[in-house]
This record gives structure tokens, C-alpha cells and sequence, in this order.
């Protein structure tokens, strides 16, 4: 993940991001890197495995390297929120 972000803000010029904000605690379906799976209706299909304790820990990580100054979570229920800050350091 690091490698897409340092890529990123390379591209635009920028040594870092002020606010990394995970919009949602489930992710879509992975198809590649330009396509996502929606469906007939024009919904996408999610993907209710994501691992929420894996990505926070990998924005803190960002934080650390520099890249991202500060870090949240929005559209989070209280039960997303408790298990972030069972592994969160940050």
C-alpha cells in the first residue's frame, strides 16, 4: 500500500496527505485495477470480509513513514469503532 501512495503523491507533487479517511468499513469486491464489479442494477457487490483491523494498522503505518498526517474513519457503527481501537496504536 505504501508504494501506491508514494506513487500518488508523487504524481501530484505532494510530500504528504493531511487526512487519510477510511469512508467505509467494507470495500468492493476487487475485479482489477480499473474495473469494479457492479451489479445489473448498477450496485456494487461488497465485500464484507474486508479486515478492518488490517487496514487501520496499515494507515498508522503511513503515518509513521510520514506519508499521512493524521487518520479517521467515517461511516463507522459503534462496533466497527471498538474493533479499531482493539488493535489501534494511533
Amino acid at each position: 500500500m505504501f508504494l501506491e501512495l508514494s506513487l500518488s503523491l508523487k504524481g501530484l507533487q505532494m510530500k504528504y496527505i493531511d487526512l487519510y479517511l477510511i469512508h467505509s468499513p467494507v470495500g468492493w469486491q476487487y475485479v482489477n485495477d480499473k474495473e469494479m464489479t457492479i451489479g445489473r442494477d448498477g450496485t456494487p457487490f461488497l465485500d464484507m470480509t474486508t479486515n478492518l483491523e488490517s487496514i487501520w494498522e496499515s494507515v498508522e503505518g503511513q503515518v509513521e513513514e510520514g506519508l499521512v498526517r493524521s487518520i479517521g474513519a467515517s461511516n463507522y457503527n459503534i462496533s466497527h469503532v471498538r474493533t479499531i481501537l482493539s488493535v489501534a496504536r494511533i
